[in-house]
């Protein structure tokens, strides 16, 4: 045997070791650490805790009659096994975060006060494909429930693909006069003349200075939400908040 191969035996063991501490880490510590730090911050500031969703069910109302719609992946592996009160409510608000994928979970929920109402904050997971073939997403997402109806729309970063995509006829929604932000971020809406009327300049303005988020609005629900989950810091909430004190909506 030589010195390579048993340089190779001698140290597999530890590289399984390292794998299952990384594991460890990233499956236990990370969500124990972040948790702990949501419940820090929610204490010196007092903002309302809601630990198992309950007060965001509430606050989005009107679910006791929404139907959970299954794909086949859902049917086939997890049955009909009931969605938590919550994931079932978020589906309700007809937002397309929430109707992606399966395994969905909401946790770290807390509200403040914002405009005489509620904004509610939480760390919100799913995943799509299964097996080798699955992706987790994971956002952090700041979800408002206003008096009025919003244009359906979905606006995100544009990238590289979206410009090809246009070459070939698939564009989005640009708002004329407004180029840059039509290159910043890609949007489309299923009623365009009413997207368009929704941003007006001071909205644009908002998004052109605050780039990077993704937005979606459906029924009378907004939520703006990160690419990933955003790290517990002292402008963790305070950036979001004066996005949706600029954009005014009742």
């Amino acid at each position: 045997m030589s010195d390579i191969e048993i340089f190779v035996l001698n140290i597999l063991p530890w590289l399984f070791l390292l794998l299952v501490v990384l594991i460890l880490i990233q499956t236990f510590y990370y969500p124990y650490k972040r948790r702990n730090e949501i419940l820090q911050m929610v204490k010196d500031r007092s903002f309302e805790y809601d630990k198992e969703g309950n007060s965001l069910s509430n606050y989005i109302g009107n679910v006791t009659t929404f139907v959970v719609k299954r794909n086949f992946f859902d049917l086939v592996f997890k049955g009909f096994e009931k969605e938590t009160s919550c994931i079932v409510a978020l589906a309700s608000t007809g937002l397309n975060l929430f109707n992606r994928g399966h395994s969905k979970k909401a946790k770290n929920i807390f509200a403040i006060s914002f405009e005489g109402k509620k904004l509610f904050f939480f760390d919100y997971y799913f995943t799509v494909g299964s097996g080798k073939h699955s992706t987790r997403y994971s956002h952090t997402v700041a979800l408002l429930k206003t008096n009025s109806f919003l244009p359906d729309f979905y606006m995100r970063p544009e990238n590289f693909f979206d410009s090809v995509a246009a070459i070939i006829g698939f564009d989005d929604i640009d708002i004329s006069g407004f180029e840059n932000f039509s290159k910043i971020y890609y949007l489309k809406g299923k009623n365009p003349d009413s997207v368009i009327s929704f941003f007006t300049p001071e909205r644009i303005m908002i998004f052109e200075q605050s780039p990077g988020y993704y937005v979606e609005a459906a029924n009378n629900f907004l939520i703006i939400y990160s690419k990933s989950i955003i790290p517990v810091k002292k402008d963790y909430i305070d950036k979001i908040v004066n996005i949706f004190k600029g954009l005014k909506v009742e």
